[in-house]
Protein backbone atom coordinates (compact mmCIF):
# COMPACT_ATOMS: atom_id res chain seq x y z
CA UNK A 1 0.00 0.00 0.00
CA UNK A 2 3.02 2.41 1.33
CA UNK A 3 4.06 2.16 -2.50
CA UNK A 4 1.02 3.46 -4.20
CA UNK A 5 -0.12 6.23 -1.91
CA UNK A 6 -0.46 9.33 -3.66
CA UNK A 7 -2.37 11.07 -1.25
CA UNK A 8 -0.51 13.62 1.79
CA UNK A 9 2.29 11.42 3.45
CA UNK A 10 0.50 12.66 6.75
CA UNK A 11 -2.80 11.33 5.91
CA UNK A 12 -1.27 7.66 5.86
CA UNK A 13 -2.98 5.11 8.15
CA UNK A 14 -0.33 4.40 10.92
CA UNK A 15 -1.07 1.51 13.02
CA UNK A 16 1.08 1.64 16.46
CA UNK A 17 1.33 -1.57 18.25
CA UNK A 18 2.58 -1.69 21.80
CA UNK A 19 3.33 -5.54 22.42
CA UNK A 20 4.86 -7.82 20.12
CA UNK A 21 2.57 -10.97 18.59
CA UNK A 22 6.06 -13.16 20.10
CA UNK A 23 8.53 -12.77 21.43
CA UNK A 24 11.35 -15.71 22.16
CA UNK A 25 15.06 -16.12 22.88
CA UNK A 26 16.84 -17.70 20.42
CA UNK A 27 20.49 -17.16 21.54
CA UNK A 28 22.14 -17.06 24.89
CA UNK A 29 23.76 -13.19 24.48
CA UNK A 30 23.19 -11.17 20.98
CA UNK A 31 21.28 -11.59 18.46
CA UNK A 32 23.41 -9.34 15.58
CA UNK A 33 21.58 -10.24 12.26
CA UNK A 34 17.78 -11.48 11.52
CA UNK A 35 15.59 -11.39 8.08
CA UNK A 36 12.49 -13.41 7.20
CA UNK A 37 12.27 -16.39 5.19
CA UNK A 38 8.85 -17.63 4.52
CA UNK A 39 7.25 -18.14 8.09
CA UNK A 40 11.03 -19.25 9.23
CA UNK A 41 13.30 -17.16 10.58
CA UNK A 42 17.24 -16.79 9.70
CA UNK A 43 19.52 -15.47 13.09
CA UNK A 44 22.82 -14.63 13.49
CA UNK A 45 24.75 -14.04 16.81
CA UNK A 46 27.36 -14.49 19.07
CA UNK A 47 27.85 -18.22 17.74
CA UNK A 48 29.84 -19.07 14.66
CA UNK A 49 26.48 -20.42 12.93
CA UNK A 50 23.61 -18.83 10.77
CA UNK A 51 20.12 -20.49 12.20
CA UNK A 52 17.04 -21.22 10.12
CA UNK A 53 14.36 -21.47 12.90
CA UNK A 54 10.51 -21.76 12.85
CA UNK A 55 8.79 -19.87 15.62
CA UNK A 56 6.04 -21.41 17.48
CA UNK A 57 3.47 -19.60 19.61
CA UNK A 58 2.31 -20.90 23.07
CA UNK A 59 -1.48 -21.63 23.12
CA UNK A 60 -1.91 -20.70 27.08
CA UNK A 61 0.42 -17.06 27.01
CA UNK A 62 0.16 -14.96 23.79
CA UNK A 63 2.74 -12.89 22.42
CA UNK A 64 5.59 -15.42 24.32
CA UNK A 65 7.20 -18.58 22.73
CA UNK A 66 9.55 -20.91 21.98
CA UNK A 67 11.21 -22.14 18.71
CA UNK A 68 12.43 -24.95 16.59
CA UNK A 69 16.07 -25.11 15.02
CA UNK A 70 15.53 -26.53 11.56
CA UNK A 71 19.42 -25.73 9.91
CA UNK A 72 22.16 -24.64 10.93
CA UNK A 73 24.43 -23.10 8.84
CA UNK A 74 28.56 -23.13 9.89
CA UNK A 75 30.71 -20.48 9.42
CA UNK A 76 34.39 -21.44 9.75
CA UNK A 77 36.93 -19.30 11.14
CA UNK A 78 34.21 -16.66 12.22
CA UNK A 79 34.92 -15.22 16.17
CA UNK A 80 33.54 -12.08 15.48
CA UNK A 81 30.01 -11.76 16.49
CA UNK A 82 29.43 -7.83 14.30
CA UNK A 83 29.47 -10.38 11.10
CA UNK A 84 26.42 -10.03 9.21
CA UNK A 85 25.13 -12.02 6.75
CA UNK A 86 23.05 -11.50 3.62
CA UNK A 87 20.48 -12.76 1.18
CA UNK A 88 19.98 -12.49 -2.52
CA UNK A 89 16.54 -10.47 -3.37
CA UNK A 90 15.31 -13.93 -4.97
CA UNK A 91 15.62 -15.87 -1.13
CA UNK A 92 17.30 -18.53 -3.06
CA UNK A 93 20.93 -17.84 -1.45
CA UNK A 94 22.34 -16.96 1.96
CA UNK A 95 25.98 -15.61 2.62
CA UNK A 96 28.46 -14.73 4.83
CA UNK A 97 32.04 -13.44 5.53
CA UNK A 98 34.28 -14.93 8.19
CA UNK A 99 37.28 -13.72 9.67
CA UNK A 100 39.79 -14.31 7.68
CA UNK A 101 37.77 -12.93 4.41
CA UNK A 102 36.74 -15.14 3.21
CA UNK A 103 32.60 -15.76 1.36
CA UNK A 104 30.25 -18.83 1.89
CA UNK A 105 27.12 -18.81 -0.29
CA UNK A 106 24.89 -21.62 0.53
CA UNK A 107 21.44 -22.77 -0.95
CA UNK A 108 18.42 -22.22 1.45
CA UNK A 109 16.51 -24.46 -0.41
CA UNK A 110 18.68 -27.34 0.22
CA UNK A 111 18.50 -29.83 2.60
CA UNK A 112 20.79 -30.62 4.50
CA UNK A 113 22.55 -27.55 3.93
CA UNK A 114 24.68 -26.68 0.38
CA UNK A 115 27.90 -25.23 0.14
CA UNK A 116 26.97 -23.74 -3.19
CA UNK A 117 30.41 -21.71 -3.50
CA UNK A 118 33.20 -20.39 -1.20
CA UNK A 119 34.69 -17.50 -2.33
CA UNK A 120 38.69 -17.26 -0.68
CA UNK A 121 40.07 -13.73 0.11
CA UNK A 122 42.89 -12.87 -2.27
CA UNK A 123 44.89 -11.41 0.02
CA UNK A 124 46.27 -14.13 2.38
CA UNK A 125 48.10 -11.28 4.64
CA UNK A 126 44.78 -9.46 4.98
CA UNK A 127 43.88 -9.51 8.83
CA UNK A 128 40.15 -7.83 8.54
CA UNK A 129 37.03 -9.37 8.53
CA UNK A 130 33.89 -8.09 6.59
CA UNK A 131 31.42 -6.73 8.76
CA UNK A 132 28.64 -6.13 6.34
CA UNK A 133 28.94 -9.48 4.40
CA UNK A 134 28.89 -9.04 0.81
CA UNK A 135 28.55 -6.17 -1.08
CA UNK A 136 27.56 -8.62 -4.04
CA UNK A 137 24.02 -9.18 -2.52
CA UNK A 138 22.08 -6.87 -2.72
CA UNK A 139 19.96 -6.45 0.81
CA UNK A 140 16.37 -5.39 0.61
CA UNK A 141 16.33 -3.76 4.53
CA UNK A 142 12.78 -3.79 4.52
CA UNK A 143 11.34 -6.97 6.01
CA UNK A 144 14.18 -7.01 8.82
CA UNK A 145 13.12 -8.06 12.55
CA UNK A 146 13.76 -5.56 15.59
CA UNK A 147 17.11 -6.33 16.85
CA UNK A 148 16.85 -6.26 21.10
CA UNK A 149 18.94 -7.19 23.53
CA UNK A 150 19.75 -11.03 24.93
CA UNK A 151 18.87 -12.27 21.81
CA UNK A 152 15.53 -11.55 21.73
CA UNK A 153 13.46 -11.49 18.56
CA UNK A 154 10.29 -9.45 18.47
CA UNK A 155 7.96 -9.71 15.54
Amino acid sequence: MSFTWKDDPKTFPTQVVQFPVFTASDRSNLLNCNRWYGYNILSKGDACDIRLWQPQLKENSPGEGDFYVRLVYAIPDSYHRIIKFSCDLSMKFVSVGNDKGDIYVWDLKSFPPVLVTLLLTLNKNAKHLIPDTLRIMIRDRSDDLGKLPAGTVSI
